[in-house]
């Protein structure tokens, strides 16, 4: 019985931590790349459940570069893997990615680092994630 991109990402996400070695990290990435091409909202559901794990482990200001670097690699990986994602039509390709991107902004609103905790000062600001998608967005021609 072959296991499903979406099942060894969903195992991957919940087994790889903050300080697991590179090698994990890079294996987290390209599945979650695979799952896009099966599954992207849910694919994008998984991602948002590892950036709220983060978040747990970012509790320490020492964590925080790391944990930092992780979501940019994870939100890398999504969104890069939805932006080549081939389509039948272009205007549907337009479409799914722009909900899949209103998703993950939804579902990241409350995700927010200790970093950022403790120098918010109020609610307008721009959290982390979030601006890590923004910027990504305005970088890609294809999206």
């Amino acid at each position: 019985n072959q296991e499903s991109c979406l099942e060894l990402l969903h195992r991957y996400a919940q087994c790889v931590s903050v300080n697991s070695p590179e090698d994990h990290w890079v294996s987290l990435s390209q599945t979650l790349r695979a799952a896009v091409s099966e599954d992207p909202k849910r694919a994008a559901e998984v991602c948002v459940e590892k950036l709220q794990q983060l978040q747990l482990s970012a509790i320490t200001p020492e964590s925080q570069p790391g944990v930092e670097g992780r979501v940019m690699q994870l939100l890398e990986s999504l969104l890069g893997a939805v932006s080549t994602r081939p389509m039948a039509y272009p205007e549907d390709q337009g479409l799914a990615t722009q909900n899949l991107v209103e998703q993950l902004l939804t579902r990241t609103s409350s995700v927010r680092y200790s970093k950022e905790n403790s120098e918010r000062l109020d609610q307008a600001s721009v959290s982390f994630v979030h601006k890590a998608i923004l910027e990504y967005l305005l970088a890609s021609p294809h999206l």
